[in-house]
């Protein structure tokens, strides 16, 4: 029989917002259940549906739903889109995509109690406000490699308000939150309730990270900004290792959904803090393909997923390196169609803190027939960031890589009080050394252009030595 005496539980979406347009935001939302049953809550944009819209969801498109509904979690917030997506540096996925235009978007918070056999269930709604009269919010500071903090030092961090202190949004303060696992949770506040006016100088805490990351959120609203790049506290050093299969070149069967497994077995074990794939695909039609890597952990990332071509364009053949810091994915016209340092179409930082130990896996799945092909090769690249034993007596202030990417040269700059010489090598993945100089001191500000247009498309590991003073980057060539 039924019980009575059970209780569905409350939902709460919180207040309407106007917010700036292209700015993430999260989705707050609160429940409670009498029962004390284990909740869950499921955001989904309620919209109405219109036709002629753009599918998939478009940033300018000033209606319809432009936000998948995904499956209940026990976090009653939700960031729009996912917070990895925004840390990688982006605003949208295919299905997630954060408004560039004036518009109003309805969202449901479904609270469920899953009260074996009874469960119940409540909703409640809240409408956002997209005004294109302010915005983007973002962070302009610590956006550049090779930034490095240190403990009990004074820095500031700057943002574009963009009119978010007026035009109907009225936020006058934020909160400034540091992260030390690479955007996965930020959990250290350095500055509380502080005026939003686009500057902030904050107390380094007393912390060392290589993967720092910072977020500056509103006050008394739900949109956010995030800064570009990792940076760190303390002295860390980068260092990356490949990895290659056996049993290649492997031919991949048509119209199989099973596919290849090529597999790598890694005996290093370190936490990962990047990832890289370097991959030689050779197929006369590339919309056929999907590729994904998966982790001895069970993490799977779809890196390639029929994204390039379409059922009627016969685009061929990959010879890339899929990064999540390199540039967008373009799919020529040209052979290979998808060429040089790239985007993947899912971020590979979800493997980021996974052990790098155990059996990877590269699977290659051909989804149509007609066409055949065949992997030839495929590298995984590997990064971990550790603490140096002995801390440098002096930093490189004011370092700065740029442009980067590059295509024929690239500036190094920094100030230093060392007297000593500069010593700038370059690595490929491989660890071979394409680059080395030794520059005489310039005083106390070193800033030198270095060419090498002749240098193939690509990741490369930048070692800055000067005296005691040593600094570590990533450099894509395209």
């Amino acid at each position: 029989p039924f019980n009575n005496n059970l209780h569905a539980p409350t939902a709460n979406a919180g207040s309407n917002y106007t917010i700036p347009k292209s700015t993430p935001f999260v989705l707050k939302g609160a429940g409670n259940d009498l029962d004390g049953d284990e909740l869950t809550y499921c955001w989904e944009q309620v919209d109405n549906e219109v036709t002629n819209i753009q599918i998939p969801p478009s940033s300018t498109q000033p209606e319809g739903a432009v936000f998948r509904s995904l499956t209940p979690s026990k976090s009653a917030n939700r960031y729009m889109p996912s917070l990895p997506t925004v840390v990688s540096g982006s605003l949208s996925t295919t299905w997630e995509v954060i408004p560039s235009v004036a518009r109003s978007m309805k969202f449901a918070l479904t609270v469920r109690d899953n009260a074996p056999g009874e469960g119940q269930a409540n909703t409640d709604f809240t409408t956002l406000t997209v005004t294109d009269a302010a915005g983007p919010f973002v962070v302009t500071s610590q956006n550049i490699d090779g930034i490095i903090w240190d403990e009990g030092a004074t820095e500031t961090i700057t943002w574009d308000v963009a009119g978010t202190n007026a035009n109907g949004i009225n936020v006058n303060n934020v909160n400034i939150l540091l992260s030390l696992d690479g955007g996965v949770t930020f959990t250290t506040v350095l500055a509380a309730n502080t005026p939003n006016d686009g500057t902030e100088d904050i107390i380094v805490p007393n912390t060392s990270s290589g993967t720092v990351r910072l977020m500056v959120e509103a006050v008394d609203n739900i949109f956010y900004a995030v800064n570009s790049k990792n940076f760190s506290i303390g002295s860390f050093q980068t260092t990356c290792t490949n990895y290659s299969p056996t049993g290649l070149p492997m031919n991949i069967p048509d119209n199989n959904s099973t596919g290849i497994i090529s597999t790598i077995n890694v005996l290093d074990d370190f936490a990962i803090t990047d990832v890289n794939v370097s991959l030689d695909i050779t197929h006369t039609w590339l919309w056929d393909l999907q590729v994904s890597l998966i982790s001895p952990n069970g993490t799977e990332v779809l890196i390639y997923d029929r994204s390039c071509g379409s059922s009627s364009d016969s685009r061929k053949n990959i010879n890339a390196i899929f990064d999540d810091s390199a540039p967008e994915k373009v799919c020529d016209n040209t052979i290979p169609a998808i060429h040089g340092p790239t985007k993947p179409d899912n971020l590979l930082s979800l493997f980021n803190n996974e052990s790098s130990f155990g059996l990877w896996k590269l699977k290659v799945v051909d989804n149509a027939a007609g066409d055949v092909g065949k992997l030839n090769s495929w590298t995984l690249n590997m990064c971990k960031t550790e603490q140096t034993v002995s801390v440098p007596e002096e930093t490189l202030h004011n370092f700065n890589v740029y442009p980067n990417p590059f295509s024929s040269a690239f500036t190094v700059s920094f100030s230093s009080t060392n007297a000593e010489n500069t010593l700038i090598i370059l690595y490929d993945l491989q660890g071979r050394q394409v680059y080395q100089k030794l520059f005489d001191d310039t005083g106390s500000v070193f800033k030198k252009d270095i060419e090498l247009g002749m240098l193939s498309s690509g990741i490369y590991l930048l070692n800055v030595k000067k005296g005691n003073q040593l600094a570590n980057f990533k450099l894509i060539k395209y």
